[in-house]
């Protein structure tokens, strides 16, 4: 939970950084990243459960499609 929540920290100060570091991953979901980097941590704050299912409905409930939403959860999930 700690976890995700600071890769949406991360995301609000460095979220073009962190998607070059993501690019070489999957440039798609580097895309991703850093184009819903704010939206990502306005969601990782709301999160009161760490589960994919949690994080995919907060960033739904933020204004991300849910198919974004879904690659996004992926991406963040392996990560941490």
């Amino acid at each position: 939970m700690k976890a995700i929540k600071l890769f949406g920290a991360t995301c609000n100060v460095g979220g073009r950084a962190l998607a070059l570091a993501l690019k070489s991953l999957s440039a798609s979901k580097a895309a991703l990243v850093r184009k819903y980097s704010a939206k990502i941590y306005t969601a990782t704050e709301k999160l009161d459960t760490g589960t994919k299912a949690a994080l995919v409905k907060a960033l739904r409930s933020v204004g991300i499609p849910s198919d974004s939403a879904r690659a996004l959860a992926d991406i963040i999930m392996w990560l941490v």
